[in-house]
């Protein structure tokens, strides 16, 4: 990923963008900000938080038209927040002699004509910034048209305590100068103006209507280094945006820089932030009189009112975007960082390694940010660069392995046949969770299709692909495609909605149909109850965006006489379980947490379509049911009683016992001789096979260990207990047992596993 393209990418989310409020307002006050401190009992916090983008807050607090109110996106279904009433309040609460910092004096002068709230402001921002500024004004005090209020909305004293302000800032006033009788001329040799025999490197004329044109951006008028305001007297915080504006422009003027670089969002703006509404309820404003400063209690509860508008549309699902406290955006530069350095610790590796790849971001996102391909992409660069640890995904590549390995892997046209026209593919995961049911379906199916029907078992080649291990998938891809081949390129039959998906993306010349649209079509009277069942339902990520098999199911389960609930994220938005990315592989505890969330989302058991997604939440404590459970035992419905979950070694025992059984029923075929060192017979407790689970360590590792230690004589011995220690690296990691022989066997105490490698001493 080049950084044309991170760029491109990171524009797409916008989480960063400003609230609408803050986007109205042309001073861009940081109301999302200041309403939860205020929230929050922090006044000092939330002063200086309106103070910050502020210049005059005692003037615009009263007189300021509050378009951020109007842009309240809680006024779409009630009441606006009424911010300037809390800036009101917080004016109240300021010390009158706080003076601002400023930084020390150039030997740079200013000169403003007139004193309306657009010299005000700009003159306080040029002040602050070390510039000399004067200001000639034609009447006996400061303030121009602001003096046009009456006492109770913008008393005369407010105004005089903020020239006063300004004075003690170092801002010098004239008054009656009329400024139709001043005389600026410009000196030729310098460029600077002068005024009564003072120089100005620039000036700024109040009176808009003296000005014929005015630069949009930058304020300066046909005069070089002439600025002026645009507003009309009544818009008093597009005049203190005016002012500010001028500000910058005769700052940048000064110092002979662009002017109009990096100013798009100056002003008032239409922000691209989102911010659902759905679970927001109306509520309207608890300010009685907007003329009235609010006492703390109702400014607090009105503060309360605001929603804190965030976009998050992709964590609401996403356990991942909300462990690491960040955003798309974020994890993008974070992403581009960790692949760009050359030398150093790479600390987002462990974060890219934990993203489940499923896609639902882009599906929630209001712009569609394809976050997932830039996981896959950097984790195939990690790969490649040798930046990946081979340990990252060890134990789900040796399971890829194990599914395309003798042991499972099985192609066969029905028998006396060379070809067929269909084939059943049911997944490397189903055979591995509910054997029976692949046996039950592929009955269904050669009845279906008169007998016409093969079987192909093996993994699509997935798992090397959320790994980054792009060489491993093409071969597992070259490997199906030639077996398919081989079986006269019938039309595959999938099972598993995770596959499903793989081939619709990487197999565009195979022919595929659903599993659940054809079950749905058969003509099929599954066992009904009378009294309906209600089960939550979770839609695979692997059916994201196939509404046919989301209907098929839901189909399916209405003839079971299931009732299904939705889950708040379902359908093309449904969440993973994790399985997704080989999450659960690199990041076992986050794996966990967004089992945990997804199940807490409904009490009623879960039925899905997946079998890792069954058995990751039956793993955690969750009730819940692959569609086939229920189809073939609908007594299951009534009796809630859920498939036992079979740990990481039953399920390569049980893909095994999937082909050596089919291969008899169908074929009269017996499987070919086992590994020797799967002869091996352990002895392993209930609690050591628990902890067996929980480390991700097989039968067939332990058995591996001994093997090796059986013919090399490598082992250790604890002399306090008795028992043998001894290890054995067959894959990136290495795996120590504790163990004792026995007479025909032997007896497992403890295994663990970890990524050194260990080199023996000659």
């Amino acid at each position: 990923m080049d950084q044309q393209k991170l760029r491109m990418l990171e524009s797409y989310c916008i989480q960063e963008e400003a609230p609408a409020c803050t986007a109205a307002c042309p001073l861009h006050v940081d109301a999302r900000l200041m309403l939860r401190q205020l929230k929050e009992n922090d006044v000092e916090g939330a002063l200086k938080t309106y103070r910050k983008s502020v210049p005059l807050p005692s003037i615009l607090s009263r007189i300021c038209e509050a378009p951020c109110q109007k842009k309240c996106r809680l006024a779409e279904i009630g009441d606006g927040i009424d911010v300037r009433s809390m800036e009101l309040f917080l004016d109240s609460q300021s010390d009158r002699s706080f003076l601002p910092t400023r930084l020390p004096l150039k030997n740079k002068k200013v000169a403003f004509l007139g004193s309306g709230l657009d010299v005000l402001t700009a003159a306080y921002d040029l002040r602050r910034k070390g510039y000399i500024t004067q200001i000639y004004e034609p009447a006996s005090s400061a303030g121009g048209f602001l003096r046009n209020f009456s006492e109770t909305v913008l008393p005369f004293q407010i105004i005089d305590d903020t020239v006063s302000l300004l004075e003690k800032m170092g801002i010098e006033f004239h008054f009656s100068q009329p400024i139709g009788e001043l005389l600026i001329q410009r000196k030729s040799d310098s460029g600077r103006f002068v005024i009564k025999e003072d120089e100005f490197i620039c000036v700024y004329i109040s009176d808009n209507q003296e000005i014929r044109t005015i630069d949009p951006i930058t304020r300066m008028t046909e005069g070089n280094g002439i600025f002026g305001g645009s507003a009309g007297p009544e818009f008093w915080i597009e005049q203190a945006a005016d002012g500010r504006r001028a500000a910058i422009s005769m700052d940048r003027f000064i110092q002979n820089v662009s002017m109009t670089a990096s100013r798009s969002d100056e002003g008032s703006y239409e922000t691209r932030l989102f911010t659902s509404l759905a679970s927001v309820s109306p509520s309207h404003s608890l300010i009685q009189n907007s003329q009235v400063t609010p006492d703390e209690e109702t400014a607090r509860k009105e503060a309360a009112r605001c929603i804190q508008c965030t976009c998050m549309e992709c964590a609401k699902g996403c356990e991942f975007i909300r462990h690491y406290e960040a955003y798309p955006r974020v994890y993008l530069r974070q992403v581009y960082n960790n692949i760009s350095i050359c030398t150093g610790l790479r600390q987002k590796n462990n974060m890219i390694n934990s993203c489940s790849v499923c896609g639902q971001c882009e599906s929630v996102c209001p712009n569609h940010l394809n976050f997932q391909d830039v996981i896959r992409e950097t984790r195939q660069t990690m790969v490649e660069t040798k930046k990946m640890p081979p340990s990252a995904f060890d134990f789900a590549l040796r399971d890829m392995s194990f599914s395309n390995s003798d042991a499972f892997a099985l192609a066969k046209s029905p028998e006396g046949q060379k070809v067929c026209s269909y084939v059943f593919f049911p997944g490397c995961q189903l055979p591995a969770s509910n054997p029976s049911a692949v046996e039950k379906v592929y009955d269904l199916l050669q009845e279906k299709f008169s007998e016409s029907t093969g079987l192909l078992l093996r993994c699509c080649g997935i798992i090397a692909d959320w790994a980054g291990e792009n060489g491993k998938f093409q071969q597992a891809r070259n490997e199906l495609l030639q077996e398919v081949k081989f079986l006269g390129n019938p039309e595959l039959i999938v099972g598993c909605p995770g596959c499903m998906q793989t081939f619709r993306n990487f197999y565009p010349e195979l022919k595929i149909r659903s599993l659940w649209t054809i079950l749905d079509q058969m003509d099929i009277s599954p066992k009904q109850h009378e009294r309906v069942q209600t089960f939550a339902i979770h839609d695979p990520c692997g059916a994201r965006y196939q509404t046919e098999d989301q209907d098929a199911v839901r189909s399916l389960a209405g003839k079971l006489g299931i009732q299904v609930e939705e889950l708040p994220l379902n359908r093309d938005n449904t969440s993973c379980c994790t399985y997704g990315g080989n999450a659960w592989n690199a990041n076992r505890s986050l794996s966990d947490a967004a089992v945990d969330a997804l199940a807490a989302e409904n009490c009623h058991d879960y039925l899905t379509y997946c079998a890792m997604c069954r058995d990751f939440f039956l793993k955690r404590g969750k009730n819940a049911y692959h569609l086939l459970d229920l189809f073939f035992e609908p007594d299951r419905i009534i009796n809630a009683k859920p498939m036992p979950r079979p740990d990481y070694s039953m399920r390569h025992e049980n893909r095994s016992r999937v082909k050596k059984h089919l291969l008899k029923k169908y074929w009269r075929e017996e499987m070919n001789a086992s590994e020797p060192y799967e002869k091996i017979r352990l002895f392993i407790s209930e609690e050591v096979r628990e902890l067996l689970e929980e480390r991700m360590i097989l039968l067939e590792d332990i058995q591996q260990v001994i093997d090796q230690t059986l013919e090399t004589g490598n082992r250790m011995i604890n002399t306090q207990t008795g028992h043998y220690l001894a290890h054995a690296t067959p894959g990136h990691v290495t795996y120590w047992i504790e163990y004792l022989p026995k007479e025909d066997g032997f007896q497992i105490f403890s295994a663990y596993s970890h990524r050194m490698f260990i080199e023996e001493a000659n």
